[in-house]
């Protein structure tokens, strides 16, 4: 069913933009570029706050973002992290349970690092116990 919302999403996002590339014709090149660009932020924007959500990559970002914030962990800036904590592998007290469906994604590497960065420095008291 997901296919079926990105679907429409990405529908919604044609028209939202067919405005706009019907505003660029006959500009000169650069100017129909600036334009161009414009709607790529405005798409960005739209996306960023939950309002088209046209790919897998754009629903789980938002989710994400909306986890962060419910958190009370969505600050821009965390402390960095220890370089123990860029190590692969489980951190300590990971549980044994997973998913059984997994799907590849690609997110904004600022916001990979914000959750790493939150759950490193959230946890840090807690990951130190079984280590002392």
């Amino acid at each position: 069913m997901p296919h079926l919302l990105f679907a429409a999403e990405r529908q919604r996002a044609k028209k939202l933009k067919g405005a706009s590339r019907r505003s660029v014709a006959g500009l000169p090149s650069r100017e129909a570029a600036a334009r161009r660009a414009q709607w790529q932020i405005h798409k960005a924007n739209l996306q960023d706050r939950g309002k088209l959500i046209d790919t897998r990559d754009v629903l789980v970002a938002y989710g994400v973002r909306q986890e962060l914030k419910q958190r009370g962990w969505n600050r821009k800036k965390w402390p960095p992290l220890p370089q123990q904590a860029l190590i692969g592998g489980r951190w300590p007290g990971s549980r044994d349970v997973h998913c059984p469906d997994q799907i590849s994604v690609r997110l904004p590497s600022d916001l990979v690092l914000r959750v790493r960065s939150a759950c490193w420095h959230t946890s840090a008291k807690s990951i130190a116990l079984p280590r002392d």
